[in-house]
Parts: structure tokens; C-alpha cells; sequence
């Protein structure tokens, strides 16, 4: 059965093996997630990725699946050469989304700057009649300090628009798109607007 075939499997791993490398490969990622600025990160993603396709190949697809398990089943492969390649295999299917998440944390914490800026923005309106001219001008009365995008390190991007604003970040594909976001046209500017 299932479950017997799996033990068979599992017993053959030489488990210290396995975790070695997977520790090794996770301190690296845990690296990456630990740069600074999302441009570092980036770049240590990217450095990261090509590390891993040298290791792992282009793509750790079915194929390569089928292939280890039939050498295996075969005995073509030893014990350690087992554990290897299963640590390999979990490590390629798993890493792809330390990036995604990174990126994806990224995002929200932008998001929510950008709400905090929207509500100052809405403060400063209800006091004084109108959004400012500059975001500077909501510090210190309305926040503590101006929030930078922190995609490119730059101020956010800002401007009156009739008697309301628009209020954005240029997003992770790094370019300004207007503060539009469609996933369709690669726009993902992370905007506030009011009209």
C-alpha cells in the first residue's frame, strides 16, 4: 500500500544529509529576506536564483521527478545520492516563494504607509479645507515623518489634482505607471486618490 511504499522510501534518507543542505539553502534565503532596501533584496534574489539554477538546473519539473524515482527504484542510486537528490527537489519546489513573499510583504507594508498618508491627508483637509500642497507640510502635525517609497528609496509620488489628490508608489515592477495598477498591462503602483 501507499503508506508502505513511503516508509520503504523514507528509511533509504539519510535524514542528517538532507537537513544539512536544506539548512544551508534556507540560511541563504533567510540572508536575502534580510537585506535592507528592496532593491538589495532584489539583487540578492537574483544572485540567489542563479545560484539555484546552477544547482537545481533550469527547472525541477516532472520529468526529473519520474527520472529519480525510477533510478531509485532500480537501485542506480545510493543512499546518499537518495538523500541528495530529495533535499535538491524539495528545495527547488519550496524556495520559489521565499521571493514572492518577500515581494508580496513588501507590497503591504507600502500599502499600508500609503493609507496612513491617505488618513493624514484626509486630517489635514478637515482642518485646514483642503489636502496640502506637498506631503511635507502633514509633518509633525499629521505624522510623525514622511514615509519614502520603498521600492526606489524616493519620495512618494504626489500630486493636487482638481480639489482632490493622487498619492502612489511606483509598485515592484519599479516604474511609474501613474498610479494605475493592472496586472494585465504590468502596472502595480500602489495608490491613494481622492477626488
Amino acid at each position: 500500500d501507499r503508506h508502505s511504499s513511503l516508509s520503504l522510501f523514507t528509511s533509504n534518507l539519510d535524514w542528517d544529509e538532507m537537513l544539512r543542505m536544506e539548512n544551508d539553502w534556507y540560511d541563504k534565503l533567510t540572508a536575502c529576506m534580510r537585506k535592507t532596501t528592496y532593491a538589495e533584496r532584489s539583487e540578492a534574489f537574483d544572485l540567489f536564483n542563479k545560484e539555484a539554477e546552477e544547482l537545481f538546473g533550469n527547472s525541477i519539473g516532472s520529468s526529473q521527478i519520474a527520472k529519480f524515482i525510477f533510478l531509485k527504484l532500480i537501485g542506480r542510486l545510493g543512499r546518499k545520492e537518495i538523500s541528495r537528490m530529495t533535499a535538491k527537489l524539495l528545495c527547488a519546489v519550496l524556495t520559489p516563494s521565499f521571493r514572492l513573499s518577500s515581494s508580496l510583504q513588501d507590497r503591504a507594508r507600502m500599502s499600508r504607509k500609503v493609507e496612513k498618508l491617505a488618513f493624514a491627508l484626509a486630517a489635514h483637509r478637515a482642518d485646514k479645507g483642503g489636502y496640502p500642497r506637498a506631503l511635507a507640510e502633514l509633518a509633525p502635525a499629521y505624522l510623525k515623518e514622511i514615509p519614502n517609497d520603498l521600492f526606489v528609496e524616493k519620495p512618494l509620488k504626489y500630486k493636487l489634482a482638481g480639489k482632490g489628490y493622487l498619492l502612489y508608489s511606483v509598485g515592484r515592477n519599479l516604474k511609474d505607471d501613474g498610479g494605475q495598477s493592472d496586472r494585465e498591462k504590468d502596472q502595480d503602483d500602489i495608490a491613494a486618490q481622492a477626488d
